[in-house]
């Protein structure tokens, strides 16, 4: 398991005030890779689901996980959270 901190800054919201869409598909998509230790790796496919989106500065935590091998096939998770433990988004890959 991986986790790291992030803090997006202002140049990722929408005009709505909170960080878009593809911003936070691309925070859940690489903690994926080096939850899996494996190299070299490609991402094969990705569904991901976004509960919440936050605003710019709130700090948050993304984390991921190892969830299976299947011959050269590796597949992880991978969440991200705010500082009050909420769940915002989780994802699922195949590398």
């Amino acid at each position: 398991m991986v986790a790291a901190p992030w803090v997006p800054d202002g140049s990722l919201v929408g005009e709505d005030g909170f960080i878009r869409d593809e911003f936070m598909w691309a925070a859940l998509d690489c903690p994926g890779a080096f939850a899996l230790e494996a190299e070299p790796i490609l991402l094969g496919r990705m569904s991901a689901r976004i509960l919440a989106r936050p605003r710019a500065d709130e700090t948050l935590v993304v984390v991921a996980w190892r969830k299976g091998i299947d011959r050269r096939k590796h597949f992880a998770g991978s969440a991200l959270f705010n500082e009050a433990g909420d769940l915002l988004a989780f994802s699922e890959q195949t590398w």
